[in-house]
């Protein structure tokens, strides 16, 4: 993916590898496969607290990725397989966030309705 979007913005400073063309190619045929099929559809927020949540979310995960150093990916796959003391945390805290935000998506619409 990175090196598609570098591909796009410096087309004629890179040469087209397979990465680069197998993005293209899975974005062109799921678009032409989903149009022929009749199940192209554009979606979007459900409401406004939808989009605060997501935002909420992606806004603290860039915030936790930056603080652990790396991704959630590298700290759970990379660091727990060394048994390294942060990245224990790291994925303690991404685990208990992530309960805590399942749960807190059942809470949110049991008061928008009162």
């Amino acid at each position: 993916m990175a090196d598609t979007l570098q591909y796009t913005m410096l087309s004629t400073g890179m040469t087209l590898s397979f990465g680069i063309a197998l993005v293209v190619g899975v974005l062109a045929g799921s678009l032409l496969t989903a149009g022929i099929t009749g199940r192209f559809s554009l979606e979007g927020y459900q409401s406004a607290q939808h989009m605060l949540r997501s935002i909420s979310g992606a806004a603290l995960m860039g915030i936790g990725g930056a603080m652990a150093y790396g991704c959630s990916v590298g700290q759970g796959l990379t660091g727990i397989s060394t048994l390294a003391i942060p990245s224990i945390i790291a994925a303690a805290g991404i685990l208990a966030g992530a309960a805590i935000g399942i749960r807190g998506v059942a809470i949110i619409p049991a008061f928008a309705s009162r």
